[in-house]
């Protein structure tokens, strides 16, 4: 798919815009318009990864967005819930060792984690649950914004290279977003999307050297 996006914003004229743009020697022109995409080619494969990454406010999750309604199927990270008072194993419908296997990709394999429930999480265990939860479902493509942003970045290096080994095990694409690049060595995405501010976003293709999972 070839995907051309971007956002238009206004300002309405005022007293304090007329100041700063007067103090800043700006021209106030009210309406604005600031490129995401401009003719981006996006094809994903099976257990291929396109990850996007830029400043925030620079546009990623505008690019999701377009992404979650153009790729169907595909789940939502962000739509997957918990049952409030069973403990990790048991919010998935699965025998105990697949449960285990899933926990254990997205770093919760601790037996002191797998005795809490949801509320007894911390913010980024419960990130990495939905993960997990995600990982179990095993879905042609998974999409995430916002991704591995609340973990310890070493936690979020251990995550990404589990990821991309579920990804290749699997043979589900993914679609990730995150300000952070510093996992990107572990994560070894097919496809790299950098959005900058004011401008539309670039992509890079980095072929694999192997067809062998890694």
């Amino acid at each position: 798919m070839y995907l051309n996006a971007c956002i238009k914003t206004s300002v309405r004229p005022s007293p304090s815009a007329f100041d700063i743009a007067t103090h800043f020697g700006l021209g106030l022109d009210t309406r604005h318009r600031f490129p995401i995409a401009d003719n981006l080619h996006i094809s994903l494969a099976p257990s291929q990864i396109l990850f996007i990454t830029g400043p925030s406010g620079s546009g990623k999750s505008t690019l999701i967005k377009i992404l979650k309604k153009s790729l169907t199927p595909n789940l939502d990270l962000e739509k997957i819930s918990f049952q409030p008072k069973k403990i990790l194993p048991d919010q998935f419908p699965l025998p105990l060792p697949h449960a285990l296997h899933y926990l254990a990709l997205a770093g919760l394999a601790d037996a002191f984690i797998l005795l809490r429930t949801p509320s007894e999480l911390s913010d980024g265990q419960r990130y990495r649950l939905k993960l997990a939860l995600a990982f179990s479902k095993s879905p042609p493509l998974i999409i995430a914004d916002q991704f591995l942003d609340s973990l310890d970045r070493l936690t979020a290096k251990i995550i990404a290279a589990n990821t991309r080994k579920f990804a290749l095990r699997y043979q589900t694409a993914l679609i990730l977003a995150s300000p952070h690049n510093d996992f990107v060595p572990q994560l070894k995405p097919d496809f790299l999307i950098e959005k900058p501010f004011a401008a539309p976003a670039q992509i890079k293709h980095f072929p694999r050297r192997s067809s062998k999972t890694t």
